[in-house]
């Protein structure tokens, strides 16, 4: 593939290779056909290319990365599904740890709560226990 001399005109991310989706790497690549077209026949290529480049900003715009580990994904990645968890964007591997993580924290926490809860009520039934067994070593004892 042919680099584009103007910078704005190519991806920088993932360099105009379709690695899976056809969607950025036919299009960097028609840009550059129609680039060399235009060089050759006409000589005027910034009204032509203004659309063109409109629409790689707004390609551009679909790269994202992952909250967690910044894989690329989006448009035209390995990653092709984003997983939205918490409000942010997730890579399906990064997502899977995320939600077992924030389970496992809810689980530490109900557990917590329900030994917090239990605390108040050992204690009184070993005060209980405590108080027979002083009331009948008192009578025991007179």
């Amino acid at each position: 593939m042919e680099h584009i001399e103007d910078e704005n005109l190519y991806c920088r991310i993932c360099d105009g290779e379709q690695l899976d989706g056809p969607a950025v790497g036919d299009i960097i690549t028609e840009m550059a056909s129609i680039r060399s077209d235009l060089i050759r026949e006409l000589g005027k290529v910034e009204k032509v290319l203004a659309p063109l480049k409109e629409r790689h900003k707004e390609i551009m715009s679909l790269h994202r990365s992952c909250f967690a580990c910044s894989i690329l994904v989006g448009v035209g990645h390995v990653v092709i599904e984003t997983v939205r968890y918490r409000g942010e964007d997730y890579c399906h591997g990064c997502a899977e740890v995320a939600i077992k993580r924030d389970k496992l924290v809810a689980a530490a926490a109900v557990k917590a709560a329900a030994k917090a809860a239990k605390a108040p009520a050992k204690a009184a039934i070993k005060k209980g226990k405590k108080g027979k067994r002083l009331a009948a070593n008192a009578e025991g004892g007179n």
